[in-house]
């Protein structure tokens, strides 16, 4: 795997990009411009925790139905990031 401007191999740069969700994700698409295997995850990263965030987010107002779907999407989210 090719090096990156962190100086970890490319491999452990792109399971980092998991670490913290979409945060991580964000980090490392802007101190990784140039990685594509580490650019690939951050973005991967950055849609799907984000999605899984904003639908916890837009959903859980609700009482009963959103805290269901809301929780659902937590679960998805941490099996995900498993």
């Amino acid at each position: 795997m090719a090096d990156t401007k962190t100086g970890l191999p490319g491999n452990v740069a792109g399971l980092l990009c998991y670490v913290l969700g979409w945060v991580s994700g964000i980090v490392f698409l802007i101190i990784e411009p140039e990685n594509k295997l580490v650019r690939f995850h951050a973005f991967q990263s950055i849609v799907v925790f984000g999605v899984i965030s904003l639908v916890g987010i837009v959903f859980s107002p609700i009482p009963v139905l959103g805290a269901i779907i809301a929780w659902i999407a937590y679960v998805i989210g941490f099996v995900l990031w498993i």
